[in-house]
């Protein structure tokens, strides 16, 4: 199994989230006042902003677009989950109109995302609940060569870590993140003898480390008699684009 690392790059950003619409536990200022936080953004000397929102056809696009260009702030991430979060739209719920708004929702995020400057659109949140590892996305992934999963966190550090109980609780319950035994648990229901490539991506920089996540899925490859050497197991860096790999 391969290790891992991080290489420097000159393409770090500073980001903070600012929410246009709703308000959010993780934006500095309330949605109305997104220009507000625009503006703290910049005075903070920060270059760009992650933009939480939920519907875009109901913002001031040419209003968002005009601030950040006068700023001269670039958005690294357009965060979707509001649409969940506060309307309870998503792409797994049972309501096939639900499910049919919940991907033109997606289709507007991206055509916002590309008056913005293109950054990447996020749509984990919007997947819904749909169980700890939905049958049908292990189905697909039984099926790939190459697989991105995520492991979030260390239930130890989160736990005793500064974050408030509600947010604690958030994480852990069903529409939070994995954790790094959830994700070995996720790649035990998925390895199959083709697959070649684990990628576990979006780690927490508060509640984990590369090497307690690493350790974590290395565990289950080799509980499951996995030999060493037979498929590449990798942590991807959080705050900055990963060096390219040949699949």
């Amino acid at each position: 199994m391969d290790t891992f690392g991080e290489e420097e790059t000159d393409m770090i950003r500073t980001c903070a989230s600012i929410s246009v619409q709703y308000d959010n536990i993780f934006a500095p200022f309330p949605g109305a006042d997104w220009a507000k936080g625009f503006q703290w953004a910049k005075d903070s000397g920060l270059d760009g902003v992650e933009i939480i929102l939920s519907d875009p056809e109901l913002l001031d696009v040419s209003a968002i677009r005009a601030k950040l260009d006068e700023l001269e702030l670039a958005v690294g991430t357009i965060s979707t989950g509001q649409a969940m979060g506060m309307e309870n739209i998503y792409m797994c719920a049972g309501s096939s109109l639900i499910r049919r708004e919940a991907r033109e929702r997606l289709f507007r995020d991206i055509d916002f995302s590309v008056e913005v400057g293109k950054p990447n659109v996020t749509i984990g949140l919007n997947r819904g609940k749909g169980g700890l590892h939905p049958d049908e996305a292990v189905e697909f992934a039984r099926q790939a060569d190459t697989v991105v999963v995520e492991s979030n966190y260390d239930m130890d550090m989160l736990m005793s870590g500064p974050y408030t109980y509600e947010l604690k609780m958030r994480i852990v319950q069903g529409c939070g993140h994995l954790s790094n035994d959830e994700c070995a648990s996720a790649i035990k229901r998925f390895w199959h003898p083709g697959l070649r490539n684990i990628f576990l991506c979006h780690l927490s920089e508060n509640n984990n480390t590369h090497d307690l996540a690493y350790r974590s899925a290395a565990e289950a490859l080799r509980e499951m008699g996995v030999e060493k050497g037979t498929i590449s197991l990798r942590c991807l860096p959080r705050q900055y684009p990963s060096q390219m790999f040949e699949l």
